[in-house]
């Protein structure tokens, strides 16, 4: 698909050269680079694109998703703008505009396991969780290698493998003994979102507050369906949970330290 005309090598080259800076981490050089291109190519939907992508590693989702949206305007039948536009928007917490971009595209690409993947969590947010598990399925069944359904646990088995974690991640540190509650649940709700003190995904796998005053001491907090999507054993739910609430650890240790 050839997404701009007149393509000319130099811009092949820059384009090039902007996603190996971005693939090496060297997130503000290509910031810059892809910048000056744009104002050399100001309606480059790949460029666009690509600067999205880095917007997204930077952690600037909002500036991220003006360039997606300009770059599907451009070109409005690009399967992969359209889907990293819905990406986006979910991560966002958009998620009845994203669900809806996500219904559309699933009609327009019934065999795209991503676009189902997608939906599905979506619709999980949604509390759909027929659907939700229908384009699980879906997505499992168009491509196997990739995906496959979420594996389930309860509550009680979370916090029983979370506070065994915690007492050996304790043990091992040498942070402060403070009381470490661990709270399960199923999403990031608009409440547990607006209690922590830096941008939180929907999608994110927990987070960790640190208490003062009376109420002092740690709570994490771990989301089971997120967790769960990411898991085909209970191996995996383990070490997630490891990876999860020791980098949550490690986060608070850091920021009491610097306070």
């Amino acid at each position: 698909m050839n997404i701009l005309e007149n393509s000319s090598p130099v811009r092949e080259d820059r384009l090039n050269f902007i996603e190996q800076l971005l693939d090496d981490g060297d997130l503000d050089q290509a910031l810059f680079v892809s910048k000056q291109h744009l104002k050399r190519f100001p309606d480059d939907p790949e460029a666009l694109l690509l600067r999205g992508h880095i917007l997204v590693e930077a952690g600037n989702f909002e500036d991220a998703l003006k360039n997606y949206i300009k770059a599907q305007e451009l070109v409005p039948d690009w399967e992969d703008a359209a889907l990293i536009h819905a990406g986006v928007l979910l991560d966002l917490g958009h998620l009845n505009e994203s669900q809806a971009a996500l219904s559309e595209l699933v009609e327009s690409h019934p065999d795209n396991a991503h676009v189902h993947h997608t939906l599905a969590i979506a619709l999980e947010f949604s509390e759909n969780q027929l659907g939700a598990h229908r384009h699980y399925q879906q997505a499992a069944r168009l491509n196997p290698k990739h995906y496959s359904l979420p594996f389930r646990v309860s509550d009680e088995q979370i916090r029983h493998l979370a506070s065994k974690i915690v007492i050996h991640l304790r043990s091992s540190q040498s942070a402060s003994h403070e009381p470490v509650e661990v709270i399960v649940s199923e999403h990031p709700t608009l409440e547990i979102m607006d209690r922590n003190g830096r941008p939180l995904s929907p999608l994110t796998l927990g987070f960790g507050i640190q208490n003062a005053g009376e109420m002092s001491g740690t709570q994490i907090y771990l989301f089971k369906r997120n967790i769960e999507r990411v898991c085909i054993n209970l191996s995996e739910i383990k070490e997630q949970l490891a990876i999860t609430l020791e980098h949550e650890l490690t986060h608070l240790q850091l920021e009491s330290t610097e306070s």
